[in-house]
């Protein structure tokens, strides 16, 4: 015998409505009654920092007492103009280096962007970085980020 699942229909652009842990969640779907699975949060946040001068462990994103941060994408990038050979750059949360690298001038990364986890810290915990300076330039970072709030 075949096994009927059902799913609730939800206005796609609505935000849903939070649970408590432990607690059961209905499966979703539009309207028309496809099933959907969001992968984006709907509180993303993006900043974008600009660095003329070396950083040490400098707050990218400052903690949150109530919640962790959780990265979905990231950049980094050396200005083409910046005239040392190469430019260190680390991101990391705590003592762990999640992301970076060395970088000459015009390089960088860019990880992520589709909605998934890349890392993410530990409640009250900030996401830093750490890098030389770009001599005669500027360190480009964007982060891609979203919060859950959790439990005290």
């Amino acid at each position: 015998n075949p096994l009927k699942i059902g799913a609730k229909a939800v206005e796609v652009n609505v935000a849903p409505t939070a649970v408590a842990a432990g607690d059961r969640s209905d499966a979703v779907c539009d309207r028309h009654g496809q099933i959907y699975v969001n992968t984006s949060h709907r509180d993303a946040k993006s900043t974008f920092n600009k660095y003329t001068s070396s950083n040490s462990a400098a707050d990218i994103v400052a903690a949150n007492a109530n919640g962790v941060h959780v990265v979905t994408s990231l950049s980094i990038s050396v200005g083409k103009e910046v005239s040392a050979t190469q430019v260190d750059a680390i991101i990391a949360v705590g003592s762990t280096e999640k992301a970076g690298g060395n970088f000459g001038p015009g390089g960088g990364i860019v990880e992520g962007g589709m909605g998934a986890e890349l890392f993410k810290t530990a409640k009250n915990e900030a996401i830093k970085i750490t890098s030389d300076a770009p001599t005669g330039g500027t360190l480009y970072v964007r982060l891609t980020y979203y919060t859950i709030e959790t439990a005290s």
